[in-house]
């Protein structure tokens, strides 16, 4: 199997975006809470990166701008702000498919990963008063 390209995860995750019937979990949680947590995603990529200090300001501000949108939007109206910032800071400067990988990275560790069925669960049996089964 081919590996897919980064433009290629990032259609994808797009389109999940824009299909979305749940809200991701950073909605509606304070300007102060949303940008700790994608912080604690993205620091460690960027200071790994061993990009300038200026440069790793410029990312942050960024993921600031994406922690705003994606507490306040949603499906549709959230990838097309989405896009827009990443159009924004194209033109700024910063490299386009490092800010795919930071949306695409955002978008997965924000979604609730599904559950398998039947795994780990612990079956509860109704008992009658007094304790029988």
């Amino acid at each position: 199997m081919k590996p897919r390209t980064l433009e290629q995860e990032y259609t994808h995750t797009m389109d999940r975006i824009r299909q979305s019937k749940k809200k991701l979990p950073s909605f509606g949680l304070s300007r102060a809470r949303s940008e700790r947590l994608f912080r604690s995603f993205t620091d460690p990529l960027l200071h790994g990166a061993g990009l300038r200090p200026i440069v790793c300001d410029q990312y942050r501000w960024f993921t600031q701008e994406l922690a705003r949108l994606f507490r306040s939007l949603e499906g549709r109206d959230l990838a097309f702000y989405v896009e827009a910032c990443l159009r924004k800071w194209q033109t700024m400067g910063l490299d386009t498919r490092t800010m795919q990988l930071l949306v695409t990275m955002l978008v997965e560790r924000m979604s609730p990963a599904p559950r398998p069925a039947g795994r780990g669960a612990v079956e509860k049996r109704r008992t009658k008063r007094g304790g029988a089964k």
